[in-house]
């Protein structure tokens, strides 16, 4: 026979726990999932797929009018932190993958998100640019965004 308090005593200390290891390892958020699904994928296609829906996801988390009036001052938002760093993350695949265009229009969109440049993608972006010869982007860079 058991006793009641015993059993509630044991389902605390379960429940406390279980807390405390959920606080120690919290689950990962569906564009961190993503993500590392697309750092594994077996090809480009597949790859870029999950890519997509990680920036996806991440831009979820960012209410609709919580970005009104923050040109250039996304980053300041911390809802909209993964979004911009999923971006940056798509753009390394693109040129990972030789994808420039694609990589250019991506790491541009992020510095008009962020004016602070909180990812050094003018650093990334000027690398780049000019290991490309794409010197008319990169006068825009210098000329726009530095």
């Amino acid at each position: 026979m058991t006793d009641d308090r015993n059993v509630d005593d044991i389902l605390e200390n379960f429940t406390q726990f279980w807390g405390r290891l959920a606080e120690e390892f919290p689950p990962k958020d569906s564009y961190e999932i993503y993500r590392d699904k697309a750092k594994s994928a077996q090809n480009k296609d597949e790859a870029l797929n999950f890519m997509h829906k990680s920036v996806s996801e991440a831009k979820k988390m960012i209410s609709k009018n919580a970005l009104e009036g923050m040109d250039g001052e996304t980053w300041l938002s911390q809802n909209a932190r993964p979004y911009i760093m999923m971006r940056k993350e798509l753009a390394e695949m693109y040129v990972y993958f030789r994808l420039i265009d694609e990589a250019v229009k991506e790491y541009f969109d992020i510095l008009d998100m962020d004016a602070f440049d909180n990812l050094n993608i003018r650093g990334n972006l000027a690398s780049l640019l000019l290991n490309e010869n794409r010197y008319e982007d990169f006068e825009r860079l210098i000329s726009n965004y530095w």
